[in-house]
Order: C-alpha cells, then sequence, then structure tokens
C-alpha cells in the first residue's frame, strides 16, 4: 500500500490542526477564572446565640471600597461576587 507525498502532508496538517484546537481550548479556561470571592458566616453573641439582622461590613483594603449586608433571620450571611 503506498500513500504518495501528501499524505505524509495531510497527517501533519491534522497534528498542527489539533494542536491548535487544544490551545484555543486552554486559553478559554484559563481566561475564565474568577476574580471575585464569596463571604459567608454565622454572627453570633458572647453567648453564641445568633444575632439576626446584624449589619455587617465588608472593607476592601486595596480599593478602599466598603460593602454592607444585614444577617437574615438566622443570623447567617451570604455575599457573592465580592471582588478581591
Amino acid at each position: 500500500m503506498k500513500f504518495g507525498p501528501l499524505f505524509g502532508f495531510a497527517a501533519a496538517t491534522r497534528s498542527v490542526l489539533t494542536t491548535l484546537f487544544l490551545l484555543t481550548l486552554v486559553a478559554g479556561i484559563l481566561t475564565a477564572q474568577e476574580y471575585r470571592g464569596r463571604v459567608q458566616g454565622t454572627v453570633r453573641d458572647t453567648s453564641d446565640a445568633v444575632i439576626p439582622g446584624a449589619s455587617v461590613t465588608l472593607h476592601n483594603i486595596n480599593t478602599g471600597i466598603s460593602t454592607v449586608r444585614t444577617t437574615n433571620e438566622s443570623g447567617r450571611i451570604v455575599t457573592n461576587s465580592v471582588t478581591k
């Protein structure tokens, strides 16, 4: 079975296209890194009782931006999209 000179070229082309596809896929994954965080927890007093309606201030010392959130009826706070 003889394939001729074009068979080697087609295999090389396939190899290059496969490599380019994988590099594109990896680049997409790497650029999808998240730059925000999440803060969650429960606010309690000294007797370990939860504090509903407590005001919690998150302050980013790098940007100087503060965000204020209020705990729920269980004393829990969940804040998404906190910029790092």
